[in-house]
């Protein structure tokens, strides 16, 4: 059996899912072997690439979220001019400009300090030399579909951004960059699933912005990524409270955009959903739709994010159409656009909507996908995600058992990490089972 298709995969990693507890002499124990080679053959020649250079890096991401080439350099802070003379090769990419991008965008350092010809160079001695001077702030990325399963990988990544953290600490000689690393840290740590670290790399986000200028976008980011972890580790009015700090600053910098927006206004939705103000999240999701669209036009990364929301709060204010019509198209396009944590989002979403309709099939399905992705990509969080929701529909499905095994697995997960955004489902789930039990 060969995989060719993504109907096939998601087919195969449904059946591997059925597969998990089967006797280790049994038949079914060797087909469990088998489709898990055959899901990884796949999956590496799916996703094992090379990172680009600069130019293909910068055109990849513009293409994923969806904005032309003016939308994609004025929003990053670069004259549209400018940005066409990059694309031209008829100048390099300069420090500024790879801060720039790099903050803004979440473009890998990997990538954009990667050296490239210039149009009227013929030889590699005279290609981008400008990018030589941050070389040394990245050796690896944790864009799109990256197995970090090796500690090793990640560990060396870390090793190279706290060196250049100390580098940008004796001499900031761009604004924001110090920030824009400490945020880099705190990021790949979120992801990994050390939530501790994570808080307090974005605290030295915070006080690297400057507090000098305390209304800049370094300085509003870096609040967002404060309010982002406590979210994670479940401090709901820690996080409610640096999310407003973060929007009172938004609105002073930009009062024509007084709201947080794009990602960082998904990331206050996601918080409000959990807060129980459904109402309040839809109408700012609603909003974030519409100003994506009428920024950067339709399907972008930030306006599909904002539809998980209206399609998670959709379905607690009942509209059942809505949330059905809003999840399938942010996955359905996610998937197209290779967002692969954004893409597990959407399913976790959706699998809980299939839950809720009853239609245990299609969940199955979704989360046996966010399960296989973020193993492979090394994402806890999700992982955690799943787990809690899989064993939530495997109750409703009368498989205790299964439903046991979830919990137990999603329980470690919390441990290990400190994520307890969701420990109102784990303790629900838990509740379940402990009664069934009596």
């Amino acid at each position: 059996m060969l995989i060719r298709s993504e109907e096939e995969h998601r087919g195969a990693l449904a059946r591997i899912e059925a597969l998990m507890d089967a006797p280790s002499d049994s038949e079914e124990a060797l087909e469990l072997e088998y489709l898990s080679l055959v899901v990884s053959h796949y999956e590496r020649e799916l996703y094992a690439t090379q990172p680009p250079d600069p130019l293909t890096a910068l055109e990849f991401r513009r293409k994923q979220l969806g904005l032309s080439h003016a939308a994609f350099a004025v929003e990053a802070g670069i004259p549209e001019e400018k940005f066409k003379q990059v694309l031209s090769r008829e100048i390099a990419l300069d420090l500024e400009m790879v801060r720039l991008f790099h903050e803004r965008w979440e473009i890998p350092l990997e990538s954009l300090v990667q050296r490239y010809v210039l149009a009227s160079h013929d030889n590699d001695d005279q290609d981008n030399t400008d990018i030589d001077d941050i070389n040394s702030f990245s050796q690896g990325t944790t864009e799109g579909v990256v197995d970090q399963s090796e500690n090793s990988e990640t560990d060396s990544l870390l090793s190279d951004l706290m060196e250049a953290l100390e580098q940008a600490r004796e001499k900031e000689e761009v604004p924001g960059l110090g920030s824009s690393i400490a945020r880099k840290i705190s990021d790949i740590h979120l992801k990994s699933g050390r939530l501790e670290d994570a808080l307090s790399f974005a605290k030295t986000s915070l006080v690297m912005a400057g507090s000098d200028r305390p209304t800049n976008l370094s300085h509003i980011w870096s609040l967002v990524a404060i309010a982002t972890v406590y979210h994670q580790l479940g401090q709901l009015n820690a996080a409610s409270s640096y999310f407003k700090e973060a929007e009172t600053l938004q609105a002073e910098f930009d009062p024509a955009r007084p709201y947080l927006e794009l990602d960082d206004g998904y990331r206050y939705c996601d918080l409000l959903l959990d807060l129980g103000l459904i109402n309040e999240a839809y109408q700012r999701a609603v909003r974030l739709v519409e100003e994506a669209k009428q920024r950067f036009g339709d399907n972008t990364v930030f306006s599909l994010l904002a539809k998980v929301i209206i399609g998670r709060a959709a379905m607690q204010l009942g509209d059942f159409h809505e949330a059905d019509a809003a999840l399938d198209e942010a996955v359905a396009i996610l998937e197209q656009n290779d967002s692969t944590e954004e893409m597990c989002r959407a399913l976790v979403a959706r699998a809980a909507y299939f839950r809720a309709t009853e239609n245990f099939s299609d969940a199955a399905t979704d989360l046996a996908r966010v399960l296989n992705t973020a193993k492979q990509a090394h994402l806890p969080l999700l992982q955690c995600d799943a787990e809690i929701e899989f064993g939530l529909l495997a109750f409703s499905t009368g498989d205790i058992a299964g439903a046991k095994r979830h919990y137990e697995r999603a329980s470690k997960l919390s441990a290990a990490t400190e994520f307890h955004r969701r420990d109102q489902d784990l303790s629900s789930l838990n509740a379940k089972l402990t009664d069934f039990f009596d």
